[in-house]
């Protein structure tokens, strides 16, 4: 819940096209990581954030949401 998480979650436009779901997936997560790592750094250190983070990527136009 978001009193026990803080949840940063990245809205993208990108459509899997040909590629098979999970390596789509695979793929996002791997590409995208590194920068959501980034943004729950910034807000722990901003806010002085304890609670666990949970990242997502959110693909609205496919409806997929990746969550680690």
């Amino acid at each position: 819940t978001a009193q026990t998480h803080l949840w940063i979650v990245d809205f993208k436009t990108t459509d899997q096209g040909a590629r098979d779901a999970s390596d789509f997936a695979a793929g996002e997560r791997e590409k995208y990581a590194p920068q959501l790592n980034a943004y729950a750094s910034l807000a722990r250190a901003a806010q002085a954030e304890t609670r666990p983070v949970r990242l997502g990527l959110y693909y609205p136009l496919n409806g997929l949401f990746l969550n680690w």
